[in-house]
């Protein structure tokens, strides 16, 4: 009970998060158009200022939260003898009963008090969900509601299916919140927890405004019963037999909200008993033929179902049956009383459909298309991201003697127009007849018996869910690896089909003999292939993708980059590498778009991801180099870059899950925090050693096998002796660094491999020869830790443009005025960036440097060399000032030549 943490607010209520609103001392709110950071959740729950949450994200009009507010009228909480405590009891009741209502459709609900008169009563979602299925869920659920007392009233939250673009819609007091007018906090009853959150299904809503629920709601007598049932959680057996011949009749949706909502709320529920009964029942009905009738109204005034309607309704008129009702919703105003659902009317001859027209004396049958259509496999395809998600149906479209094979994606199926111009395409307009769309559709479902197909298109490790703290298994298309062994993928369809260059990826099972070669082959030949430098460092990166989910904290990532003069043999060492998580014949270049690469670099999830060839020289398309530095950022920060489409709207991005390894002949710079991300080594092997190189061409095929019976060794290894570990290279490489530009990333990015080569080489090499090669590769890492950091240092925006500054003073190309008041060399038309003078305090000789004039010239000198700096201006003059270069942390007003100009001092010997 009580407060929540900013880590539930942000998770459960957050959805929309480019917008909140600030509450006023008087309760209304303005919005703000400014992203919701943990600081304002923060300053929100500790009751700096409280804010509102607009419920529904703009064009997607999803949602992640429904609320009910039960407040009182206004008639109550303006009269002057109002006081809270009369009506917290009845305002708690009724918050209540709606809780229980939602129980009762199998949805979750927590009760919260809004901090003034009234309740909240919250229902969560784990993904977005449409807005519309829970709105009009929400409206079927409470319609019928009463109050507990006079002047209560209740809002639903969304109030809107959708919302544009620049729209706000309706906002709810965030909870938790100190409320401005009654100064109180509000509060909730229930626990809310992230790891024992109850979600609630979208298909409990969805069915409240089905057609199956239709008699339901029409019919008093079956409500009555059905809640009286429910709140008992006892059924009478006669009353089981109304509710099962009832929704049996509806079809298999209604069967299914039936036993889920009603018969399984039970306390005597048997899951197996129930199914036999309702097969019992649908033997029954088809024995007394089509159109066996369901429970009738007079079955319902009878003795023997208890009486339960005391008379015929005015609501039913002619109809016999409450079904009626349900028909009435489907449109089919004049419903045969015999017919079980919609599809009844509807039939297959030959190839074409046709429908059965109930009531009408001349025409008993129409004739709706002259093809019929054939689903034969359902498959899904999980990617890991919804909105990339597919669901594919595959048949078989029959015309007269033609069987045309199809694939169509289930959003073209459910779109008619779409549908439609599917067939057009397949069949020709020759003599097709596509009479009613949605009947032929119907038709289509009634008749399909399609094979489910689950297809997960992604490698890896399996995603953490609930409580998980570690993976506990790694897919692959072949095999599955886990703790207890390495066995073939009878599970799950893992398929990477058509993602270039992840298809290739896959583990395999080995024997002992092959393990064996591979071991000695890996230390004989691949690792001394080239450089130990290089080698060792690729060994512990290679396999770093499979230790690293079972490491804490930080989750950032670096680019391990090998660079070297062309022909050193740096790009086939790397490609064989690649080859320990697949067969790779071949692996992206730099080349490629930013955009591309990051999508193949999403399905390398938990596997190395290597690019060949990076050097400035082949960006020489506009932003293309400042593009493959972001892809770089991105990834090692676990962002995606957003961009615009044609249509100049917002396009997906994928977000980088593999770990990036890249060749080149030169190391990407321009900022401290570019090189802070990537640990590079040099390839400096001249010699090729072609006898290595064809047992590598020979054995990597199998370097997939080694990659899975490692990971089945490091599942068996205990996290906290991995953290242990990875702590103590932390510790030790921090020393080294600590106080320099980026000490810590850079600290941590080399503990890392440390960390990984620890455990690899003691699965690979024997005691002895493990400690020693741990030993060599410390050494190499204290040289490689101190050029990083080095590299890095020289690379401060800082730096870069103090230097590029006195690079162009020095060759003419920029000047300083000797004063501030005059130009002795006025017919010297070069650019003039400041003036050199005394400070007014310590009367040393200084430069006074016009910001934009400086920042002007050195932007168009790094252009040229097709760099720029990426840093601010203000973030700039920060890093000058707290580098010890500048007076001032912000800029100051001075006067040259007569004029009034922005200035930073620059402190004597950095000009």
């Amino acid at each position: 009970m009580g407060k929540i943490s900013t880590d539930i607010f942000k998770k459960l209520f957050v959805h929309r998060d480019d917008v909140y609103a600030i509450q006023q001392t008087k309760g209304s709110y303005i919005p703000v158009k400014e992203p919701i950071d943990e600081d304002i959740i923060e300053a929100h729950l500790t009751g700096r200022q409280t804010i509102g949450l607009y419920q529904v994200k703009p064009e997607e009009n999803t949602i992640k939260w429904a609320c009910l507010d039960i407040d009182l009228t206004k008639s109550v909480w303006s009269s002057e003898s109002f006081n809270i405590e009369d009506w917290k009891d009845k305002l708690l009741e009724q918050a209540e009963i709606s809780k229980k209502l939602l129980s009762n459709k199998g949805i979750p609900s927590y009760i919260e008090f809004s901090g003034n008169k009234g309740y909240h009563v919250w229902v969560f979602f784990e993904n977005p969900v449409p807005s519309s299925i829970i709105k009009s869920g929400f409206e079927s659920i409470f319609s019928n509601m009463r109050p507990t007392a006079n002047g209560i009233e209740w809002e639903i939250f969304p109030k809107q299916t959708q919302v544009n673009k620049g729209s706000f819609g309706n906002l709810v007091k965030g909870p938790n919140g100190y409320h401005h007018k009654s100064k109180v906090f509000s509060e909730f009853i229930d626990n809310l927890s992230v790891s024992t959150i109850d979600y609630a299904d979208t298909m409990s809503f969805s069915n409240e405004s089905a057609p199956y629920t239709e008699p339901l709601k029409k019919c008093e007598a079956l409500q009555n019963m059905w809640d009286t049932c429910l709140e008992q959680e006892e059924s009478p057996n006669f009353f089981n037999e109304i509710v099962g011949y009832m929704f049996t009749n509806m079809g298999k949706e209604a069967e299914r909200y039936a036993t889920q909502n009603f018969f399984s709320r039970m306390k005597n529920y048997d899951s197996e008993l129930t199914k036999k009964n309702i097969g019992v029942m649908k033997t029954k009905m088809r024995e007394e033929g089509e159109g066996y009738l369901p429970i009738t109204c007079e079955k319902l005034q009878d003795g023997k179902y208890g009486s339960i309607c005391s008379q015929k309704c005015s609501a039913i008129g002619r109809a016999k049956s409450p079904i009626a009702f349900y028909h009435w919703s489907t449109q089919e105003k004049e419903v045969d009383i015999n017919a079980l659902d919609k599809s009844d009317f509807l039939f297959q001859r030959g190839n074409s459909y046709y429908e059965r027209l109930p009531g009408k004396e001349d025409t008993k049958i129409k004739k709706l298309s002259s093809f019929t259509m054939d689903i034969t496999k359902d498959t899904t395809i999980s990617t890991g991201m919804p909105e990339y998600d597919k669901r594919l149906f595959e048949g078989v479209i029959k015309k007269k003697k033609d069987d045309i094979d199809f694939e169509i994606s289930s959003d073209d199926f459910s779109n008619d127009e779409k549908l439609k111009a599917f067939i057009y395409k397949a069949l020709g307009p020759n003599k097709l007849l596509i009479d009613n769309i949605q009947s032929i559709k119907t038709a289509i479902q009634k008749y399909a018996d399609a094979e489910p197909v689950f297809i997960l298109k992604q490698f890896g490790f399996n995603d953490l869910k609930g409580s998980d703290k570690y993976p506990y298994k790694y897919m692959s298309p072949s095999v599955i690896v886990d703790k207890d062994g390495i066995r073939s993928n009878d599970d799950t369809l893992v398929s990477l089909e058509g993602e270039e260059f992840a298809e290739c990826l896959d583990l395999q099972k080995i024997d002992d003999e092959t393990f064996i070669a591979l071991k000695k082959h890996i230390q004989e030949d691949l690792i001394k292939v080239v450089n130990e430098e290089v080698t060792y460092g690729a060994l512990s990166f290679t396999f770093l993708p499979i230790l690293f989910p079972f490491l804490e904290g930080d989750r950032t990532k670096f680019t391990y980059f090998v660079r070297g003069e062309s022909g050193t043999g740096k790009s086939y060492t790397m490609q064989a590498f690649q080859n320990f998580y697949g067969e790779f014949d071949s692996v992206p270049t730099w080349s490629s778009t930013a955009n591309s690469l990051g999508r193949i670099g999403y399905f390398m999830k938990d596997s190395l991801f290597m690019i060949d060839d990076f050097k400035k020289r082949m960006f020489n398309k506009p932003g293309a180099f400042d593009g493959a530095l972001t892809l770089m950022q991105n990834y090692a920060d676990n962002t995606a870059r957003s961009r615009m489409n044609a249509n100049m709207e917002l396009a997906k991005t994928f977000v980088v899950k593999g770990w990036l390894a890249s060749t080149g002949e030169d190391t990407p710079s321009g900022e401290a925090s570019n090189l802070a991300r990537l640990i590079p080594v040099t390839c400096n092997t001249k010699y090729k050693d072609m006898v290595r190189g064809k047992r590598i061409q020979e054995m990597k095929k199998f370097y997939p096998g080694f990659t899975a019976r490692y990971m089945h060794h490091l599942f068996n290894v205990a996290p906290v002796l991995l953290n242990k570990v990875m702590q103590d290279n932390m510790d030790h490489f921090y020393k080294k660094v600590g106080g320099q530009s980026n000490d810590i990333r850079i600290a941590r990015n080399v503990s890392l491999l440390a960390t990984s080569f620890k455990f690899i080489s003691d699965f690979l090499w024997s005691k002895k020869k493990a400690i020693e090669a741990q030993e060599t590769f410390m050494r190499i890492l204290d040289v490689q830790i101190m050029d990083v950091a080095s590299e890095a240092a020289e690379e401060l925006a800082s730096d870069r443009f103090l230097k590029g500054l006195q690079e162009l003073m020095s060759s003419n190309k920029v000047r300083m005025l000797p004063n501030y008041m005059e130009d002795v060399e006025e017919n010297n038309h070069t650019p003039i960036i400041g003036y050199w003078g005394s400070h007014k305090e310590t009367k040393e000789p200084v430069g006074y440097l016009v910001v934009n004039l400086a920042f002007k010239e050195i932007q168009s000198f790094l252009r040229a060399s097709n760099e720029s700096l990426t840093h601010t201006k203000k973030a700039i003059i920060h890093e000058l000032y707290e580098n010890g270069m500048i007076y001032n942390k912000t800029v100051q007003s001075r006067k040259m030549r007569g004029r009034s100009v922005r200035v930073i001092i620059v402190k004597p010997g950095y000009l």
